[in-house]
């Protein structure tokens, strides 16, 4: 039997967005954090934030997985973002991060100089790819969501890399973050018990981090993560950052989303309290959001159409077309994971709740030029599939902005 490789610390680690990284000195003061993950959808080398990073004593990563591969929708060779890629790497990034990716990724940026830390895919078993054993990939985090992930990530731990674990933050809704749920109720699988399986395969344990997406943390809190951590840290210590070093300013974020492009118009949606919820498509071609409470907030992502939102109880539903002008995608406000929908749509997105049943109403305009609709039911979390509802569908300027007119 193999010796357990003992681990008496860890690195902790948060992502954030460049418009969340101030928070960065209350993790490193509260968790003693030593990692910090910027999360971005473009292709800047966000230097500023890389030296804010460093000031903090924080390992720097930068997740590209928006830029780079975005959910498996973009399939360019990596090779073809050489330009982007040699730029972080001069800016001074040690690392990349990015879930799922092709065969060849990891060692393709090893050449660049690069480290990959390869995120794998929650609910998809191990990366054909074979990110998981590239020479290039530094770290394996594994994404630590549904149960059944747990069979994947003590397989792929053979590989003899280094391995961590990464807890998504959102809510629990039907079962898509239950090991959360189980980490706070003391049952398992939890990150807890996950790790110590790892530790005990004689597997090398180094990190654990909290993933917060293109939002950023700001409900890490309110989801339990404080106790989560605290628990953790009973045993298994955090590796750095002890005492607090001092706070440098960090850059300052676009404060609000203005003005809103031509052709973008705003979306709203009640949630079951009576709470307005606006959205917009903010100059920078981000998802914005605020209340009439709260002001403008952005939720990131990359738009290339006004928003359409739905209420479903208290949370909402935002659909968007994403950069490549084709996909629609789609997230709520109590996850801030992006998802994908099938199928390429010439039109923003219009959704709309069933009173009868429930479910959400989505309909686009296709590459034929025709309407498209299918539905999503809300409690089964399953796509129908596409309806065609015919009529040629032209897109004409109005005075206010675009609409679409069905043709007779």
């Amino acid at each position: 039997m193999a010796k357990p490789k003992a681990t008496p610390t860890l690195n902790y680690g948060i992502s954030v967005t460049p418009d969340t990284i101030d928070v960065l000195p209350t993790y490193v003061k509260n968790w003693h954090i030593n990692t910090a993950d910027l999360v971005v959808s473009d292709q800047g080398t966000h230097a500023t934030e890389l030296a804010y990073i460093k000031s903090l004593n924080l390992i720097p990563r930068i997740d590209i997985e928006m830029v780079i591969w975005a959910g498996g929708q973009i399939t360019d060779p990596l090779s073809d973002y050489s330009g982007y890629l040699t730029s972080l790497k001069s800016a001074g990034w040690p690392n990349v991060a990015s879930e799922g990716g092709r065969p060849g990724d990891a060692s393709y940026l090893k050449s660049l100089g690069l480290g990959y830390v390869n995120y794998n895919c929650d609910q998809c078993g191990l990366w054909s790819a074979g990110a998981h054993t590239d020479p290039g990939t530094v770290l394996n985090l594994w994404e630590s969501y549904y149960p059944s992930e747990v069979q994947y990530i003590l397989q792929g731990a053979s590989s003899g890399k280094p391995n961590g674990v990464l807890a998504g933050a959102w809510s629990d809704n039907g079962g898509d973050n239950a090991i959360l749920t189980n980490s706070l109720n003391g049952t398992t699988p939890s990150y807890q018990s996950i790790i110590a399986s790892l530790i005990s395969a004689g597997h090398t344990v180094t990190d654990f981090e909290v993933w917060c997406g293109t939002s950023g943390p700001g409900n890490v809190s309110s989801l339990g993560f404080d106790t989560v951590v605290a628990d953790l840290q009973k045993s298994y210590a955090p590796n750095g950052n002890t005492p607090v070093p001092p706070t440098p300013t960090p850059p300052k974020p676009t404060p609000v989303p203005n003005p809103i492009p031509d052709g973008t118009a705003p979306a709203v949606a009640i949630t079951q309290d009576g709470t307005k919820h606006y959205f917009a498509c903010g100059e920078d071609n981000k998802l914005w959001h605020r209340t009439l409470s709260v002001g403008w907030q952005s939720l990131g992502g990359v738009l290339s159409s006004a928003p359409s939102a739905v209420a479903v109880g208290m949370d909402v539903y935002i659909f968007v077309r994403g950069s490549n002008n084709q996909f629609i995608w789609y997230r709520t406000l109590a996850n801030p994971t992006w998802q994908v929908i099938d199928g390429n749509a010439t039109s923003a997105p219009d959704v709309t709740p069933n009173q009868a049943e429930p479910r959400i109403s989505l309909v686009v305009r296709g590459e034929d030029r025709t309407a498209w609709a299918r539905d999503y039911n809300t409690t089964l979390k399953a796509w129908s599939t596409w309806v065609p509802l015919g009529g040629q569908v032209e897109l004409k300027e109005i005075p206010n902005g675009k609409s679409t007119k069905p043709k007779k």
